[in-house]
């Protein structure tokens, strides 16, 4: 009661106090707290390397200050004779307070005032101040405009929650361990300026209530964030704003923050050589930091120690330059992220790198391991995986990859195998990386390698079937095993494989190799060990092959022409597995030419593959579903079903984004009238043929932004039942439309919005497309070069016709060359069975003026003429002349004569006295003059002289 009421006398002498007094630095101390001075004493500390001259009222009743000492120029010690609790005013020089964790600590209390004085530094003022806080609500803040450090300031001050909300803080660099230590401290300080901030090291260790929405704070200039928030364990506030690209340590920079789990993704953190330990132990973290730019980290010791949830995507990240991840993801259950492309060259210890990361399961056999270094104990691979494990395909896989350098070379520092190593693969077991783990476990390699032995279950070999007397390059008792010389193999045969148990009738194959069974037959042949790779290439016994009856766990590396011209394979084993294709980019020729080939593969893990040019090419019986493929990161879909006749699947769930060549992907595919509606292949730039001969197709593909196409010939050649509206397709880049819609028999749609000015060829285009009757007048043809059979075997109608002609004999923008709208010069152009009428002067133009070699059926104004007006019945006399034309004959039902220059521009109209016609004024050249009827009209050329 009595601490209670001598608050409540403190906050009422401040708050009535005068102006005049607002200048000292006044304190609460209780005498007989722990300190070396005597119950009754206090001791005022300082600084040795400040300069002070001060005075002290060791009694302020927060009115008039009593000084009770004076000049004081260092520390001073007062002996109150009587033990209490004590208001201390200080004014003067006193540029800094420096308990350091020492003195009489314990016995301050309270600061009531900050006064007026100039501080030159708090680094380490209240060190160790346990029993410190600051009550007065009204406390006015400390002048800091002469400092730049506040590192332990308030360190281990346990009880400390003052306000410090408005402190200016603006001129400070040293942040370190400020409030480490304060459990109760959770002050709102969102508002401090920290532009000139260089350090925040642990500066909220050990804060165990602070959680304060600081992610406004510009720590730009910040270099290092060591231990920034360790063991303040409630904050979680969004920091995803800050600018963190100075940065260089992030040693614990969230380390035990049991709460924490904000979006760190946007993050820069290029600068930043210290990871380690950095997210340990903080339980609820679980964010994908893919986007993180790593590449100059150094150390990632325990960086995501026993993180209770974290399995974040890290897939992407840059770890060249580490040479550190000891304990990376010890004790992290959840972790199970593919990190199997990382370049971890430079580690030298990954010692409990993944121990008690129950979870964790990936193929890391593309590690290179080559500088890793056992140097005893904590180093190397020697707990790697203790208390936890991989899959037996992984494993063996890891091993494979391990036990081989890939450069061919030893010790050039290229994928070196790493000598002496003590490696504890936890609870793994090896199946076909038995080869390998021999390999490493001899000299020189001398490796000692602690697992769960071999265990090889049947699911682990890779089954064919094969029937030795079917066309080959080996005798008829004789089978070949293909391989690609490329790559490296190490397996074993059992050449008649019973189901069961596996017999090793070849051992160490490192290439092809034939077996003799003696009779010719049906046999089923399982290997095992290393094959990444079978490779028939259209070559030796591809037709001997028969069945594929189990994948295995062998971790395929390639698919590119692996079963090219097999063309007796099929897979009929109906709960066969889906092999390892996590490693294969390529797919090319796979299947091509199988054409006995129609297994459900929907189930396939495609989701690396690049490649799948002629996949499926020549599957005469492929029906499949591949709906589920994931095709996204795929780029070259050439030829991908071509002449697969019966194929006939709903695609439209493909993420065909990436793809850039889609040339042929569905030529003489008959049945394929899959759904593609929804496809985006804003990126594709050749669809050269891409339906042709796909006699079913009639999909809405109205939606597709073909901007980037640039090749569209034969698309949609012999595509007989296509008829869907494409007006829309921007082709501006479009360079080649020869043959595009050829055969296409049943197409009429509006194409006159198409830009084709950038189309150099068109001949053939519309070649038999018998259903084809449109306007095309608006198409600028100013790059095109050949229009030769253009409407071969169509009609177009005359309307449509003369509009065509007209137009293209006419440049809207006025000014020829400037490529808007150019009229193209030699041009051969097959107009097919189409007439002319009105287009005739301008059909006269393109072939005499701009050397156009047109082939149509001509001119044929008959369908405009319903009356018997006779024009063969006047003549027209002298031609050339070169000052009149004489018109001669029955002009009794002739209504207007109209003289047009070469380019079809009218010069002259006449209404009446037809007989003679003077045309003295007009420039020698070529003109027509045109004699109109009620319903038909005639043209005939002259040439003034």
């Amino acid at each position: 009661m009595t601490k209670f009421l001598l608050k409540l006398i403190i906050i009422f002498l401040f708050i009535t106090t005068s102006i005049s007094a607002q200048n000292e630095f006044i304190t609460t101390w209780k005498t007989d707290n722990t300190g070396p001075s005597s119950d009754t004493e206090i001791t005022i500390p300082t600084f040795s390397g400040e300069t002070y001259n001060y005075d002290v009222d060791w009694t302020y009743d927060g009115v008039t200050f009593n000084t009770e000492d004076s000049g004081i120029t260092g520390d001073i010690t007062h002996d109150y004779g009587v033990a209490g609790t004590y208001i201390v005013a200080i004014r003067g020089t006193f540029p800094r307070i420096f308990f350091d964790n020492d003195g009489d600590r314990e016995k301050i209390l309270t600061i009531e005032q900050w006064g007026n004085n100039l501080w030159t530094s708090m680094q380490g003022a209240f060190y160790g101040c346990e029993n410190l806080d600051i009550t007065n609500p009204s406390i006015d803040s400390p002048d800091l405009s002469n400092l730049t450090s506040l590192a332990y300031a308030f360190y281990d001050c346990y009880v400390f929650n003052g306000d410090v909300t408005g402190w200016n803080v603006s001129t400070v660099e040293i942040f370190d361990e400020l409030f480490g230590y304060c459990y109760e401290f959770n002050q709102d300080i969102s508002g401090w300026n920290m532009s000139n901030a260089t350090s925040l090291y642990y500066m909220f260790y050990e804060a165990t209530l602070f959680n304060q929405p600081i992610g406004s704070w510009n720590v730009s200039s910040v270099e290092n964030m060591e231990g920034l928030f360790a063991d303040a364990v409630t904050f979680n506030q969004a920091l995803n704003s800050w600018n963190v690209s100075n940065v260089t340590t992030m040693d614990e920079t969230f380390y035990n923050t049991l709460s924490f789990n904000q979006d760190l993704s946007s993050w820069d953190v290029s600068n930043v050589e210290d990871m380690a330990q950095m997210f340990a132990y903080a339980d609820a973290f679980n964010q994908d930091l893919d986007t993180w730019n790593v590449s100059n980290v150094n150390d990632m010791e325990d960086m995501f120690l026993s993180t209770d949830v974290f399995n974040g995507n890290i897939t992407n990240w840059v770890v060249s330059n580490v040479t550190d991840m000891n304990g990376m993801f010890r004790n992290s259950p959840m972790f199970n992220q593919d990190i199997s492309g990382w370049d971890v060259g430079m580690v030298t210890n990954m010692d409990r790198m993944f121990t008690g990361a129950d979870n964790f399961d990936q193929n890391l056999g593309n590690w290179d391991i080559g500088s890793v270094v056992d140097t005893g104990f904590g180093s190397g691979l020697r707990n790697m995986f203790s208390s936890s494990g991989l899959s037996t395909a992984n494993y063996d896989a890891t091993l494979i990859g391990w036990a081989l350098d890939s450069s061919g070379v030893a010790s050039d520092g290229i994928d070196d195998i790493p000598t002496n190593i003590q490696f504890n693969a936890g609870n793994s077991n090896y199946c076909n990386g038995a080869q390998a783990r021999a390999t490493l476990e001899a000299a020189p390699n001398n490796w000692t390698i602690s697992d769960q032995g071999m265990s090889c279950s049947t699911t682990n070999y890779f089954v064919t079937t094969w029937k030795t007397d079917n066309p080959g390059s080996s005798s008829d008792t004789e089978i070949t095993i293909p391989t690609f010389s490329g790559e490296t193999y190490n397996y074993e045969v059992d050449w008649t494989y019973d189901g069961g148990t596996f017999n090793a009738e070849s051992t160490g194959v490192t290439g092809d190799i034939t077996h003799d069974y003696g009779v010719t037959g049906t046999y089923t042949v399982a290997v095992r060990g290393t094959f990444p790779r079978i490779y028939f290439n259209n070559s030796d016994d591809e037709a001997k092959i028969l069945t594929v009856e189990q994948w295995g766990t062998n971790a395929w590396t390639s698919m590119e022409n692996a079963f090219y011209g097999c063309e007796n394979l099929n897979i009929t084993n109906g709960s066969i597995d889906t092999p390892n294709l996590g490693a294969v980019t390529n797919m090319m020729n796979m299947f091509n030419g199988a054409s006995s080939f129609n297994a459900n593969i929907n189930n396939w893990n495609t989701e690396n593959v690049t490649n799948m040019n002629s996949t499926f090419e020549g599957c005469g019986l492929f029906n499949q579903p591949l709906n589920n493929w994931d095709v996204s990161s795929v780029t070259d879909m050439f030829e991908m079903f071509y002449d697969a006749i019966v194929f006939n699947q709903d695609l439209n769930s493909w993420d065909v984004s990436n793809v850039l060549d889609m040339k042929w992907m569905f030529d003489n595919c008959d049945d394929f009238n899959g759904n593609v509606s929804s496809w985006n292949v804003s990126n594709v730039t050749d669809m050269y043929g891409m339906f042709s001969d796909a006699t079913s197709f009639n999909q809405d593909i109205s939606n597709w932004n073909v901007g980037n196409v640039t090749d569209m010939n034969d698309m949609f050649g012999q595509a007989s039942s296509f008829n869907q509206y494409i007006g829309n397709w921007d082709v501006s880049m479009v360079e080649d439309m020869r043959y595009m819609f050829e055969d296409a028999v049943a197409f009429n749609q509006d194409l006159s919005s198409w830009d084709v000015s950038s189309v150099v060829t068109m001949n053939n285009m519309f070649e038999e497309a018998t259903s084809f009757d449109q306007d095309l007048s608006d198409w600028d043809l100013s790059s095109v070069t050949t229009m030769a059979d253009m409407f071969f075997g169509i009609t177009i109608s005359l309307t449509n016709y003369d509009n065509m002609l007209i137009a293209w004999n006419t440049d809207s923008s006025g000014l020829d060359g400037d490529g808007i709208d150019d009229i193209p010069n030699g041009i051969l152009f097959g107009g097919g069975n189409s007439v002319y009428c009105n287009g005739e002067t301008s059909w006269m133009n393109l072939d005499t003026t701009y050397g156009w070699t047109i082939t149509d059926a001509g001119l044929d104004c008959s369908t405009l003429s319903i009356d018997s007006f006779n024009f063969d019945e006047i003549e027209v006399y002298p031609n050339p002349t070169s000052s009149y034309i004489y018109l001669q004959g029955n002009f009794l039902d002739l209504n207007t004569v109209e003289i047009l220059n070469v380019n079809g521009k009218k010069v002259m109209t006449l209404n009446s006295n037809f007989s003679s016609i003077d045309i003295r004024d007009l420039s020698s050249g070529l003109y027509f003059i045109k004699l109109y009827s009620q319903n038909s009209f005639k043209t005939i050329k002259f040439i003034k002289k």
